[in-house]
């Protein structure tokens, strides 16, 4: 929430997932991209970075301040150093405090699921004794704490992966999905409709370190970029909530259609090479 919040009274409209910041670098130069509506099931044209999936005093003005400080800018800051990363030359500085940046946001990214939070509205005595809106910061700080001693990515290398094709990554409101490459466990958090940061499993990082230097992912073909965003889809229709965005209707229309997704490969160039 680096942007001004839209305030109304002591609430403000707060994205319930995935931050502003992230949506809007999906926009075009009029400050629009498509969307798909999970749970109404149909594409928007005219979405907005301020609006998309928000509500009205979803989370306290409390729970947003600390979201801001300590998630939000920090990763916000990181979109100078992805933007610059590129293939030839490598360059780039996927450093430990990337690192960090980046995999507190998904942390924050999961403790701000809705189906997750929709769990604890379940028992009765929390309803009876909290509001709404407790309920969703409890929910929140709960599951970020909880997440965050987990842990789940220290065990994974971070990289970037460049799509140079005519296809662009959607983004899932949920923010990353995940698949097996070569027997490697990928996860996938789409930035721009150019870039995603790429959580690599351990036993897999052999393909993005090369003489101690992070090297990005580098996708050259358009069917690849493809099936990542069938994936994508996927996985926030799997929730049953959400949106999935794209700067373009036919990026979505075709991750709506694809059933069969072909196997696909990722590399750095500097594998190419070897």
């Amino acid at each position: 929430m680096k942007n001004k919040q839209k305030k109304k009274g002591k609430k403000i409209d707060s994205h319930i997932q995935m931050p502003k910041s992230v949506l809007k670098r999906f926009e075009d130069q009029h400050h629009r991209y498509y969307y798909y509506d999970v749970r109404r099931r149909f594409i928007g044209t005219n979405g907005h970075a301020g609006s998309t999936n928000t509500e009205l005093g979803f989370y306290s003005l409390e729970v947003e301040s600390f979201l801001n400080a300590n998630v939000e800018t920090p990763f916000s800051d990181l979109f100078t150093i992805i933007d610059e990363i590129s293939i030839d030359p490598p360059s780039g500085n996927i450093n430990a405090e990337f690192d960090y940046a980046a995999k507190r946001f998904v942390y924050a990214l999961i403790a701000r699921n809705p189906t997750a939070i929709d769990r604890i509205k379940k028992d009765s005595l929390i309803n009876d004794l909290l509001s709404p809106q407790q309920i969703h910061d409890l929910g929140m700080m709960l599951g970020f704490a909880a997440e965050t001693e987990r842990d789940f990515l220290s065990n994974y290398g971070t990289t970037i992966a460049i799509n140079s094709t005519e296809v662009p990554f959607i983004l899932p409101t949920c923010g990353t999905y995940q698949l097996p490459l070569e027997g490697v466990l990928h996860i996938l958090l789409p930035v721009s409709p150019q870039k995603a940061i790429v959580f690599v499993e351990e036993n897999g990082t052999d393909s993005i370190i090369h003489n101690n230097i992070v090297h990005p992912y580098h996708i050259t073909d358009g069917q690849d970029v493809g099936v990542l965003n069938t994936v994508a889809f996927s996985a926030q229709c799997t929730l049953g909530n959400g949106f999935v965005i794209s700067s373009t209707r036919t990026a979505l229309e075709n991750a709506q259609n694809e059933v069969n997704p072909r196997d696909i490969h990722l590399s750095t160039d500097q594998t190419k090479d070897s």
